[in-house]
């Protein structure tokens, strides 16, 4: 299919739209009603929860597409840091006999 938007894309992103604005501009319409039960779910996730089984081939082949482009730009695994060779200075530790009193 191309990428024109069927009639019911357009619907669901109206839906959707106008949920998320009447949600953020109403108060009201944030809590849960007796007759149609929690709103925001109606308002927001519904629409959401059908647009994507509507576009899920496409959302799941996008996700993988970005996944396998991530991991292939993974670095090969890097060695361990190499200590730096510096010439240690060996200090003469005291004896016994010269700490003793």
């Amino acid at each position: 299919m191309n990428r024109a938007m069927r009639s019911s894309d357009v619907v669901l992103w109206i839906w959707f739209a106008f949920g998320a604005l009447a949600f953020a501009c109403v108060p009201a319409l944030r809590a849960r009603d007796p007759v149609w039960g929690w709103l925001p779910f109606w308002l927001l996730v519904a629409p959401a929860i059908d647009l994507v089984w509507l576009h899920h081939r496409r959302l799941l082949a996008t996700s993988q597409a970005f996944l396998v482009r991530r991991m292939r730009r993974r670095r090969s695994p890097m060695q361990q840091a190499q200590r730096l060779r510096t010439r240690r200075v060996l200090r003469r530790l005291p004896r016994l006999a010269e700490i003793s009193p």
